[in-house]
């Protein structure tokens, strides 16, 4: 089983400086030091998922993300992460990421130190990022450890935008084909509920 959290809430936007500034003062208001590349994390999805799924997963896979693209290295500016637009234009060419696996056995169960292990994975990605956003150039910028290249050939990405285009092609091409599709999806996202509902 697969489950995506974003703690934090929302991506960093620098240009939305009063989510910062209220991330800021949260932590402060928490007693914790502000964090200055991400926002600082909530944890009432993890908790909950931690609570309730301790027993059926293994590990946490701690996930940052830094595009090269929302960063000036010359200005040394911050700027906003990339839409889906972006990516389609090839405006961000590069996606660095940057993974710990974290076995469930060192992820706490008791909900201050829940807290306060949430927190330091924060630290942790705040550091990555300070460390990503420290190069001189885009071309130097890089996460620590171990390096793979993953280049996406257009061999790979074609199959999945020639299946995707042509179903929401055909799905928007008559009322009856968008009837079908909105039906069957919420008729699998129904069925996913209850599966995980029984099996977890």
């Amino acid at each position: 089983m697969w489950l995506v959290i974003f703690p934090e809430g929302t991506r960093y936007n620098p240009e939305l400086v009063n989510i910062i500034e209220g991330s800021k003062r949260f932590a402060e208001n928490q007693g914790l030091q502000p964090l200055e590349c991400v926002l600082f994390p909530r944890m009432g999805a993890l908790e909950v998922c931690v609570q309730q799924l301790r027993e059926s997963i293994q590990c946490i896979y701690d996930v940052t993300i830094a595009y090269e693209s929302a960063f000036h290295f010359k200005g040394k500016q911050r700027l906003p992460a990339p839409s889906m637009q972006d990516f389609l234009m090839g405006w961000c060419p590069r996606v660095h990421i940057h993974i710990a696996r974290i076995p469930m056995t060192d992820v706490p169960s008791d909900p201050e130190q829940l807290k306060l292990w949430l927190y330091s994975r924060f630290q942790v990605k705040d550091r990555l990022l300070q460390e990503f956003y420290s190069a001189t150039r885009q071309e130097e910028a890089r996460f620590p450890g171990m390096h793979v290249v993953r280049p996406l050939a257009l061999s790979v990405l074609l199959p999945s935008v020639l299946l995707w285009s042509g179903t929401v092609a055909l799905c928007n091409s008559s009322a009856l084909y968008r009837n079908i599709y909105w039906k069957v999806g919420l008729g699998a996202a129904v069925a996913g509920l209850v599966w995980s509902g029984l099996r977890y």
